[in-house]
């Protein structure tokens, strides 16, 4: 057996006249342990929110959004446009979309809004927002259009909309279009209309605003003609949608312009990514005390191993194998460290994802518990990055184990 293995778990492991150098290196070990878990369920619960809210936000926003600049006219040509958008390679699905501003009024309250004019049969190829129908007429979920002539069309909004307008399914409620001239020139136009099913997505910014009608009908309000606001796009991955966006950007040119859901999310998912980083310092900090008690650990059992080490040197050890000897104590605590750190930081995760131990407050968080994505490039990187940071922190205190002068060392034994 090559000795400086043999040697180093003896040191850390045998027990001692003083028995106050296990306890610190049982502490350094517990350290690392603790720093390794904790920065694994930190990325795994950062990864869990990252993944709710792309997925909340992917149900109400499709991957990639196409629209005409302000000031530019409505999309009336849709028919060629969709068989140009569909010449790029991944585009799953094209849904077609109508969107403006209003105000809503119920027997009991009046609140604004934005209108979005849906064509039912096609929705579900850019976006999931069945998902989210919480109570509604229809097993469909989404039954818009007019069942027979004369009847009013419906209307499918948000939960805290409803709450706050006092109305349920079946209730009767009134759309007024908002002009962009004087109101005593052009009245605005009326419409009526059936609550036909309610949502709950969790995201406030569509549960208090958004409420969907049928295209026909949001073309009426809005007096478009059979003109568009923008094109809706699902993806074959959602992380083509910067590329796809690109090509879709020089493919159709003037007056169009491409959002992709990162642009329109950008500054939710980059605090995200600024949030990732911070805590990632913050717990590798953590780590790096406990790399800290390494070093002190190792020049205690450099003091109190001052003798043995005369002698191995005596009988012919050479300073890289003593060097050696300290640096495998580092990394026994190490890897040691990590690999308990693993085992604890799976363990937690799992109650968590099967006993949703930690709650939350659904109608603050849109999620009921905290949410966990364990990814096994979490577990090893983590672990061999806290490794390494403790062999690293053998290297001095091994250096000065490697110097040591045999004759001084036994010169009183």
């Amino acid at each position: 057996m090559y000795y400086p293995f043999f040697i180093s778990k003896k040191y850390l492991w045998a027990k001692r006249k003083t028995g106050f150098v296990s306890v610190i290196a049982y502490i350094s070990i517990a350290g690392v342990a603790l720093g390794t878990a904790a920065l694994i369920i930190t990325m795994s619960i950062i990864s869990g929110f990252e993944r709710e809210l792309r997925s909340k936000f992917i149900t109400f926003d499709s991957h990639v959004r196409v629209k005409t600049f302000e000031g530019t006219p409505l999309i009336s040509h849709y028919d060629e446009l969709e068989l140009k958008i569909r010449t790029v390679q991944d585009v799953k699905g094209v849904s077609p979309y109508v969107e403006k501003e209003a105000m809503i009024r119920s027997k009991r309250s009046t609140d604004g809004i934005i209108i979005k004019g849906i064509d039912q049969e096609r929705v579900d190829q850019a976006l999931d927002i069945r998902s989210d129908v919480i109570l509604s007429k229809s097993d469909n979920k989404i039954d818009l259009r007019r069942n027979a002539p004369g009847e009013m069309p419906g209307a499918l909004m948000g939960k805290k909309l409803a709450d706050k307008l006092f109305v349920s399914i079946g209730d009767k409620v009134t759309v007024f279009s908002l002009q962009n001239t004087l109101a005593f020139i052009k009245q605005p136009k009326v419409s009526q209309f059936i609550v036909t099913g309610i949502y709950r997505s969790g995201l406030s910014e569509y549960d208090n605003v958004y409420v969907y009608i049928d295209i026909s009908e949001a073309q009426k309000l809005f007096d478009y003609g059979n003109s568009i606001t923008g094109v809706e796009l699902r993806l074959m991955d959602l992380f083509l949608a910067q590329d796809v966006g690109k090509e879709l950007g020089e493919l159709l040119g003037y007056p169009f312009y491409v959002r992709t859901w990162l642009d329109i999310h950008r500054n939710l998912f980059g605090w995200l990514e600024t949030n990732n980083f911070i805590m990632m310092i913050i717990f590798t900090l953590i780590i790096m005390v406990a790399a800290f008690n390494i070093i002190g650990t190792l020049f205690m059992i450099v003091i109190e191993k001052t003798k043995d080490i005369g002698v191995l040197k005596s009988m012919g050890a050479g300073s890289n194998g003593i060097r050696h000897i300290f640096i495998l104590e580092g990394f026994w605590i190490g890897l040691i460290g990590s690999g308990v750190g693993n085992i604890l930081a799976f363990v937690l995760c799992w109650l968590q994802l099967k006993y949703k131990i930690i709650s939350l407050n659904s109608d603050v968080y849109f999620m009921d518990s905290v949410p966990i994505e364990m990814r096994w490039y979490y577990f090893l990187g983590i672990a061999v990055f806290s490794t390494g940071l403790c062999v690293a922190a053998t290297l001095f205190p091994s250096y000065r184990a490697a110097k040591l002068d045999p004759v001084n060392a036994i010169r009183y034994e």
